[in-house]
C-alpha cells in the first residue's frame, strides 16, 4: 500500500504538468488591422474635373483614389468609389476626404489629395507622405471639427459646381516649396478663356488627335478647355466617351 504512493504522486504530477502548459503567445511585431484598412503613400495635387464627373477646387476636403481601387469602368463616375469617403491618417493626424477623382500614377493603397486635406496629415512641403486609411461613412462632417470648404461659385465659367456629360480622368498639377518634391500628378492646367463668348462650343470633350497624342479639348459652360492626358498616355475615344490610355 505504502509503496504504491510514490507512482501515485508521480502520475498526478505528470498530469499536471500536461494540462498548466501556457497558451502559445503571438510574436511581438504580430499586429490585427481590421478590415477595410489600407496602407500605401499619401500625395496631394490641384483638383478640376475629376474622374467622377464634377469640378472641385482646392479648398475642398477631396481625394483621387488609386487607379488600382477605383476600377475601370465605361463611365468612370460608374465607380463605386465616386463620393465615398476615406478617413486618412498620416504624421501629423488624421482627415475625413470625399473621392471624386483617379489617380492614374498611384499605386495600390496610395492616395492623391487635395491642399487642404494634405496639411491636416503632413506638411505641404513633405511631397509625399506614409499613410493609412479606411472607408468611412461621410456623414458628420469634417473631423476636426471645421465648416465644410465651400463650394466653388457657378458664375466662374472655369469652376462650375457640376457638369452631367461625361469627361476623360484627368488631374491638375499640384506645386510644392521643394522643387524635387512633386505631387503624384503631372497634368497641365488649362488656362482660362481671354473672351468667352468667342469660344462658345457645344461638345462635352473630345480628343485632338485620337489615338496619336495626350491632348484633348473639354467644353465647360460653353467655353473650351486645353488639357493632356498623364505623360506615356494617348487620348482616345469610345462610345461617345475619350479617356486616356497607354500610347
Amino acid at each position: 500500500m505504502l509503496s504504491s504512493l510514490p507512482i501515485t504522486f508521480f502520475l498526478v504530477l505528470v498530469s499536471l504538468t500536461k494540462f498548466s502548459n501556457p497558451l502559445p503567445v503571438l510574436p511581438r511585431d504580430s499586429s490585427l488591422h481590421k478590415r477595410g484598412d489600407f496602407r500605401g503613400e499619401g500625395t496631394y495635387y490641384d483638383p478640376g474635373l475629376g474622374a467622377c464627373e464634377i469640378v472641385s477646387s482646392d479648398t475642398e476636403y477631396i481625394a483621387a483614389l488609386n487607379h488600382v481601387q477605383f476600377g475601370v469602368f465605361a463611365r468612370s463616375k460608374s465607380s463605386p468609389a465616386c463620393f465615398s469617403c476615406a478617413m486618412v491618417h498620416g504624421p501629423s493626424g488624421s482627415v475625413k476626404v470625399k473621392i471624386v477623382d483617379m489617380c492614374p500614377g498611384c499605386k495600390y493603397g496610395d492616395i492623391d489629395l487635395s491642399p487642404v486635406a494634405f496639411e491636416k496629415i503632413a506638411r505641404k512641403e513633405d511631397g509625399r507622405v506614409p499613410i493609412s486609411w479606411e472607408f468611412v461613412s461621410c456623414g458628420g462632417g469634417n473631423p476636426d471639427g471645421g465648416k465644410p470648404a465651400p463650394r466653388p461659385s457657378p458664375t466662374k465659367s472655369i469652376n462650375p459646381p457640376k457638369i452631367s456629360n461625361p469627361t476623360s480622368t484627368t488631374k491638375l498639377p499640384a506645386t510644392t516649396s521643394t522643387p524635387a518634391k512633386t505631387p503624384s500628378n503631372p497634368y497641365k492646367k488649362a488656362p482660362e478663356p481671354t473672351d468667352p463668348k468667342e469660344q462658345l462650343c457645344n461638345f462635352t470633350s473630345k480628343c485632338r488627335n485620337a489615338g496619336q497624342d495626350a491632348g484633348f479639348e473639354v467644353c465647360v459652360n460653353g467655353n473650351t478647355f486645353q488639357q493632356s492626358c498623364a505623360p506615356g498616355t494617348v487620348c482616345k475615344e469610345a462610345d461617345g466617351d475619350i479617356y486616356c490610355d497607354w500610347a
